[in-house]
């Protein structure tokens, strides 16, 4: 009972985590707290295997803690960091980004063939979007209280959330186009933390993006 029971309790740590990012007036602070839930989102999964003790409640469980910490959390520090709280029409923001990732955990979740790649972009990468552009608000003055820019970020998002773009992931790193993608990742990753080193989070994961539409593109045209 005891062995079963460990895979949920690290999700219910990424839970915490999106909970406490969500009460936590310390913008940095709650992007921490986002990047730990995704850590324990990893983990709780590679446990799981290795024990033999995957199960249905364990993957409802998953989604309903990834929809709060990747989902619901994210979406308040971005409206939170952005948004001018005396107009309304900011709210879409947040509304527009928790809808379309509770759309992509639904679908994923009564899609029966899983395949290597992601059909749409995958929730906690979504919301680590959004913590990198919290975590590098300084620099990205142009989006305060811009309602077009923020409400296009959302909008976005959410789209690429519950489109059926096949991108790439860990799982294909045996290809070789795959570990050309994730080098040039790294790479700029590095250049963006000696020059920008608070965009780092957000130009990486806008780079993965660029690149899994680019290599969609390609491979729908060879088909």
């Amino acid at each position: 009972m005891i062995k079963k029971s460990i895979p949920n309790f690290i999700t219910c740590l990424n839970l915490t985590c999106g909970l406490l990012a969500i009460m936590s007036d310390d913008l940095r602070l709650g992007v921490y707290l986002i990047i730990l839930g995704g850590i324990f989102d990893v983990f709780d999964g590679l446990v799981a295997r290795a024990l033999n003790v995957s199960s249905k409640i364990g993957g409802e469980l998953d989604s309903l803690a990834d929809i709060i910490s990747f989902g619901v959390a994210p979406a308040i520090l971005f409206y939170k960091a952005f948004a001018n709280e005396d107009q309304w029409i900011y709210l879409l923001g947040p509304i527009f980004i928790v809808v379309g990732g509770a759309l992509r955990l639904a679908r994923f979740n009564t899609t029966e063939s899983k395949t290597s790649y992601f059909e749409g972009l995958a929730i906690p990468a979504s919301g680590l979007v959004l913590c990198g552009l919290v975590f590098g608000a300084e620099d990205l003055t142009f989006i305060n209280g811009n309602i077009l820019i923020f409400l296009a970020i959302a909008i976005c998002l959410s789209l690429l959330n519950v489109s059926t773009i096949s991108m790439f992931s860990f799982k294909q790193f045996g290809m070789k186009r795959v570990k050309f993608y994730f080098g040039l990742i790294i790479v700029l990753g590095i250049l963006c933390a000696v020059f920008y080193p608070l965009l780092v989070i957000v130009v990486t994961l806008l780079a993965y993006i660029a690149l899994a539409v680019i290599d969609h593109l390609i491979r729908s045209k060879a088909a």
